[in-house]
């Protein structure tokens, strides 16, 4: 009879605790968004007001100055994974990296090790309207190869509802496979980090030549418009 009770009691206890390590690491990528969010910051600072942004044709280099070199060059768009790439002038990877990674996440290596054969390098990606100019997401946009180019800090009208990065990988919920992933911690570009659920965000626009859009990284206007 006590060992059932026992049983019952583990029963009950073991999700709650699970449910309490949650909560934590949540709280760990929030805080980790928003100093992700203060080395996009210095990178403003450091490239004229513009944030990270890639020609697609230059290799991105993958490992510390003092690492035996690699690079890699991906697609346009594929800086929304890959804008770790840029940051080694502004945030030396040795000392950042663990803080673009969401609570609970583990890597085997450092990123510079694996960052070519993996997408896994940070937990945050970047939404991909600040890396081409907001005219590109305007209604009955076409393809126009002059909108390419860099974002400024002062193209983002409202920084308080226009989302920069938001955590893709949610580690913080890999023990609890039937947990509701809608739920997002995200950053702001105005350095708020908070949590939504992407159903909630503004419908999202296709690019010239998508079928579909994605929430965060294709919203109405870029970075002229509104997430929340």
């Amino acid at each position: 009879m006590a060992i059932g009770i026992i049983g019952v009691l583990i029963a009950l206890i073991v999700p709650a605790l699970w449910g309490v390590r949650s909560v934590g690491e949540k709280s760990i990528t929030l805080a980790n968004l928003r100093q992700t969010h203060t080395v996009f910051e210095l990178y403003t600072q450091h490239f004229d007001e513009q944030y990270p942004w890639y020609d697609g044709i230059a290799s991105i280099p993958l490992s510390p100055s003092d690492e035996p070199g690699s690079s890699i060059r991906p697609g346009y768009w594929d800086l929304s994974i890959y804008w770790p790439g840029l940051m080694h002038e502004v945030a030396p990877w040795r000392e950042h990296f663990t803080t673009w990674l969401g609570g609970g996440a583990q890597r085997d290596d450092p990123p510079w090790k694996n960052m070519a054969s993996s997408v896994e390098v940070t937990s945050f990606e970047y939404c991909r309207s600040f890396m081409a100019r907001p005219q590109l997401w305007r209604e009955g946009a076409v393809d126009d190869p002059g909108l390419y180019h860099p974002v400024r800090v002062s193209d983002v009208q409202s920084p308080s509802s226009k989302v920069l990065l938001f955590d893709r990988e949610l580690s913080h919920l890999r023990t609890e496979p039937d947990a509701d992933r809608d739920n997002r911690p995200m950053v702001f570009a105005d350095g708020h980090a908070s949590e939504h659920r992407l159903s909630e965000a503004t419908e999202p626009v296709a690019l010239p030549g998508w079928e579909a859009g994605s929430p965060l990284h294709d919203t109405p206007n870029g970075v002229r418009g509104r997430d929340y």
